[in-house]
């Protein structure tokens, strides 16, 4: 298991952050969740392509 650390302001490190998940589909990494709560990025939807 790694570590990362957060790779725009260094705001967050997350263990095993480089660990990928799936729901069987589509594949993410552990720290995906981190950017999104602390930076409010928008994910791509599936169905459009275009950010939610």
């Amino acid at each position: 298991m790694g570590h990362t650390e957060d790779v725009v302001d260094q705001k967050f490190p997350v263990v095993g952050g480089s660990t990928l998940h799936s729901d069987g589909i589509y594949y993410w990494r552990r720290d995906t969740a981190e950017y999104v709560e602390t930076y409010g990025t928008h994910l791509l939807s599936p169905h459009t392509g275009l950010s939610n």
